[in-house]
């Protein structure tokens, strides 16, 4: 059995001639160039000179694992012209020359325009991938769900990590596209000034390093928030990442299985493996859900104790603690508190509130507009209660309770009590939450 090797293919089709040259150059170590299989395969023979013709096959397809009867077709057709097929994927085409007299397959111009609709489906197909992931996040992120706008957008590290997802892929795509019309103008200009055509350049593998870089970005980005020992995030959203990652990996598997097995209608294939792929994808995705899960969901907590503020730091609450909820979650854009609980005598004493820190001072303003606009009509100005650099109330209607509204430098407090404040009480809880406090 002959000695083989295998070496990733880091070729664009913008690189078809440089693809070239390199299979020349190993042929000339006595590697030959024999298929594609999950990467360039190589079979270890005597040194020799081979020339070689990279073309882009305008019938084939990106789905294309191995070449189809228009490939056969187009096969004979260069043989006439002195060149032996190799193989194929997508719409790669590898020839070897088999006499010297032999003619080029195609014109510069038709190379030209083959190589700029190839590259043309490639960058459609990450746009619609992009449009595809965007779609969820832009409502998330900048339509208002009913009449107020979701703070918890800002601080859900999940919410957080998809937006940057969206954005390090969006401008990977971006990228490609403006570099794209760069190439396709410049060598277009070459031939209409007289010179010939050489599809290499360091551009288009720099770019398909970059495609690379980027998936593992993608994959440290999901990664990261798991092994950080200070995060936020709660049993649910921890076992969430880790179902993603498994489905990540179940995926690129199927994809390597079929580049392997490379079935003659690469298309067919795929579509007919896409159920499989997606039962195997989400069975095995659940699956790690469910065994990485610790039972809990968001952090929610029954014991007065460790809420950062009840009623009895700043007041002497009677009856006995019926409800106490928390939840905190944040990111790199600050964090968000919420807090909940309720002491039950004769009648019930609430208080209620939520906790926005940041360095980002527009976050704050967004919110604080938003949370101001919930009770326009019924606001007044409180002078001096908070300390606040702009504090607002708004008393329910029937009297139940009376909400506020305190902004400070890095911080904003929604707050929502029984009992109208006064103002030693507003100074209390201020210390206690550490709101603008020197």
């Amino acid at each position: 059995m002959r000695e083989k090797k295998r070496i990733p293919n880091f070729f664009s089709y913008r690189d078809c001639d440089d693809f070239a040259n390199y299979l020349n150059r190993q042929a000339k170590k006595g590697w030959h160039f024999r298929e594609f299989r999950l990467g360039l395969v190589f079979e270890k023979g005597e040194p020799r000179d081979t020339f070689y013709r990279v073309e882009v096959f305008p019938k084939g397809s990106e789905d294309d694992l191995k070449g189809n009867r228009d490939t056969e077709e187009y096969a004979d057709y260069c043989r006439e012209a002195g060149w032996k097929f190799v193989d194929s994927v997508r719409k790669f085409c590898v020839f070897e020359r088999i006499r010297a007299d032999a003619v080029p397959i195609v014109t510069d111009e038709e190379r030209l325009e083959n190589v700029k609709k190839a590259e043309r489906v490639i960058l459609k197909r990450l746009w619609f991938l992009w449009c595809i992931i965007a779609f969820r996040d832009f409502l998330e992120w900048f339509t208002p769900l009913g009449n107020h706008f979701p703070a918890y957008t800002y601080f859900n590290p999940l919410s957080f990590l998809s937006l940057m997802l969206v954005t390090v892929i969006g401008l990977e795509a971006l990228l490609k596209t403006v570099y794209q019309m760069v190439w396709e103008a410049g060598h277009r200009k070459k031939l209409q000034s007289g010179e010939g055509l050489v599809l290499g350049g360091k551009g288009g593998r720099i770019l398909l390093y970059l495609q690379y870089v980027v998936l593992f970005l993608i994959l440290c980005m999901i990664a990261w928030p798991l092994v950080r020992v200070d995060t936020s995030l709660d049993g649910t959203e921890t076992a969430l990442l880790w179902g993603v990652l498994a489905m990540v990996a179940v995926f690129y598997t199927a994809a390597a299985v079929l580049a392997w097995l490379r079935p003659a209608d690469g298309l067919f294939a795929q579509l007919a493996a896409t159920p499989i792929i997606f039962i195997a994808v989400l069975v095995v995705g659940v699956f790690v859900m469910l065994f990485t899960w610790d039972g809990t969901y968001p952090e929610k907590m029954s014991d007065p104790d460790l809420l950062p503020l009840t009623q009895a730091d700043y007041s002497e609450p009677e009856g006995e603690v019926t409800d106490a909820d928390y939840e905190m979650m944040g990111n790199v854009l600050g964090s968000l508190e919420h807090g909940e609980i309720t002491y039950t005598s004769d009648t019930e004493n609430t208080l209620e509130y939520d906790i926005y820190r940041s360095d980002i001072s527009r976050i704050l303003d967004r919110i604080q507009e938003d949370e101001k606009s919930r009770y326009w009509w019924q606001y007044r100005q409180e002078s001096d209660l908070w300390d606040a650099e702009e504090e607002v109330a708004a008393p329910e209607e029937d009297g139940s309770g009376v909400h506020y509204v305190a902004r400070y430098d890095d911080a904003l407090l929604v707050l929502y009590v029984t009992e109208p404040l006064s103002g030693e009480q507003a100074q209390k809880i201020r210390q206690t939450l550490d709101l603008g406090v020197d």
